[in-house]
């Protein structure tokens, strides 16, 4: 297949990284050159677009399209990764009201600064955030200007809140999780996570890993 170039929609199940899914295809197919545009964590599912061959060279202008999510927060704790993976670490009996959630979306709408997770894939000095965070290292994350088109409630529930979300390259849907609910004086954390679209690339024309 290495003559073969275009795109493939792909849907990233969860549990499995961006480069796994690659790797999945590329030693299935035998492609030889390959690339992903927009990374998806491991605990998240959805929307990972494939190039290869020759198509791998528009990979900048894909990632510099809008995302589309689904994601929910799960209320009164925060973990050090921000989602249901990492490591508790504050805890709050405060569970905010559906009004109040509400008025505190409009803060993060439009052109806005977000610092990012503190693990995550975010260089410091050349070295990932996550890897220093492992090692136990002291460092400081600088807040990045990030974009967000729109952002509504889907669903409440007594603990957990789900949102769907058009935004930006960039912009860290665990990060939102963590400054929406500071802003509501408690803590939070993303429980769920979907990517329905990356631009063109839909949860309507993809295929799934096998």
């Amino acid at each position: 297949m290495n003559n073969i170039q275009g795109w493939i929609n792909l849907y990233k199940p969860k549990n499995i990284s961006s480069f796994k899914a690659l790797n999945k295809l590329k030693k299935k197919f035998f492609i030889k050159k390959i690339g992903h545009a927009g990374t998806l964590d491991p605990f998240a599912e959805g929307i990972l677009p494939i190039a290869i061959g020759k198509t791998t060279k528009l990979i900048p202008f894909i990632t510099k399209e809008n995302k589309k999510y689904n994601f929910t927060i799960s209320w009164g704790t925060q973990t050090d990764s921000d989602d249901s993976t990492g490591e508790i670490m504050f805890k709050s009996e405060m569970i905010p009201h559906i009004e109040n959630i509400k008025l505190k979306l409009n803060k993060f709408l439009g052109n806005t600064f977000q610092v990012p997770p503190r693990i995550s894939a975010n260089k410091i000095n050349g070295k990932r955030a996550y890897k220093l965070v492992r090692q136990n290292v002291s460092f400081k994350l600088l807040p990045k200007k990030v974009y967000v088109k729109n952002i509504r409630i889907t669903n409440n529930y007594k603990n957990k809140t789900s949102f769907e979300i058009e935004c930006g390259k960039g912009f860290y849907i665990r990060s939102l999780g963590r400054d929406l609910a500071l802003s509501l004086g408690t803590y939070g954390h993303i429980c769920h996570l979907e990517r329905l679209n990356v631009g063109k690339f839909s949860k309507e024309t993809s295929i799934l890993l096998d």
